[in-house]
């Protein structure tokens, strides 16, 4: 779906087949939600927020799939961030955002140190250097990168997170950094964006896409 140009098609056929705020429901506005991400539609994304926002049965989600909600509002602050939307229209629609404490608003994410806690552990950092703060815990991302990060499985993350790392390198080694970049940025064209379990892709926008939003900073 996430590639498929009949994406828009499927998921309407699958939400017209699905009551609003029954559990498949939520399940489909997740998988469109990716859809309009990838296809560079982001305010249709905060549009399918919305109305996720809107169904008084939000509140019935547990677990991993109120916090796949959480993480897609806090994306949507990133794209804000990035000047891809109104950062006013997010925060009437998502609400607050407090990236140095997001991550304690999470029931089973956090927990799942190689899958969909990557964009987890990426968002601050991501939100942090949109907003011009190359002061990132560089240490730390390393060391998360070389002990989950660092295999077959997640070599897009992996390669990404070198960039980050170079990227804040840049004004103190530029030659060396630049090098970096580029090497890694090869690396990510030649691999196919990952996805967990069948429907929800740990890059909620391509890397590649956040890459060219952070050197328009």
């Amino acid at each position: 779906l996430l590639a498929d140009g009949a994406g828009d098609e499927t998921a309407q056929y699958c939400l017209s087949i699905s009551e609003p705020g029954e559990f498949n429901w939520f399940r489909t506005q997740e998988v469109y939600f990716y859809y309009c991400a990838y296809a560079g539609r982001y305010q249709d994304a905060l549009d399918i927020y919305a109305q996720v926002k809107a169904s008084p049965r939000l509140s019935t989600l547990e677990g991993i799939f109120r916090d796949y909600w959480q993480l897609l509002g806090g994306y949507l602050h990133l794209l804000a961030a990035f000047q891809k939307l109104d950062t006013v229209q997010v925060e009437q629609t998502v609400g607050p955002f407090r990236y140095l404490k997001f991550a304690n608003d999470f029931e089973v994410l956090d927990k799942d140190k190689s899958g969909m806690n990557i964009p987890l552990v990426l968002l601050p950092i991501l939100y942090g250097l949109a907003k011009g703060d190359l002061d990132i815990p560089i240490e730390a991302l390393d060391k998360y990168r070389k002990r989950y990060l660092n295999n077959d499985v997640n070599q897009r993350s992996n390669s990404f997170v070198k960039m980050l790392i170079a990227y804040t390198r840049i004004p103190y080694e530029k030659t060396a950094a630049d090098k970096k970049i580029q090497q890694e940025l090869a690396m990510l064209k030649t691999l196919a964006p990952q996805v967990v379990g069948q429907s929800f892709a740990i890059e909620i926008v391509p890397y590649e896409d956040l890459w060219a939003m952070l050197q328009e900073q």
